[in-house]
């Protein structure tokens, strides 16, 4: 039993952490774009988002990439998911500003 659960372990690690290599990293580029639509917003801050949407994302379901998806089709996403994923205003914030920078408006060929 014990190393049924060594093993469950270190498969739940990799699953997230192989979700989590194939999501985009935000480049200055992105948090330019970001600092437009929210002044003082910087690299470091869409990093934040960024792990914040695999650590409270991936636990139910696997990760969408942020450029399959418009802003307005993550606003109703994210509507709907923060309730279930239980998340306060502030990761809320954190993780929508960066799948809008992210998203398919923004996205460029290396997002994909």
């Amino acid at each position: 039993m014990k190393y049924y659960i060594i093993f469950l372990s270190v498969m739940i690690i990799s699953l997230i952490a192989s979700c989590a290599g194939s999501l985009p990293e935000p480049t200055p580029a992105d948090a330019e774009l970001a600092e437009k639509r929210w002044p003082g917003t910087d690299i470091n801050f869409l990093q934040h988002g960024r792990k914040l949407y695999i650590s409270k994302c991936s636990g139910c379901h696997s990760l969408y990439k942020p450029g399959l998806y418009t802003t307005a089709q993550w606003d109703t996403i994210m509507v709907t998911m923060s309730k279930k994923a239980k998340l306060n205003t502030n990761q809320y914030e954190d993780i929508q500003r960066f799948l809008t920078v992210m998203s398919k408006e923004n996205d460029t060929a290396s997002k994909n």
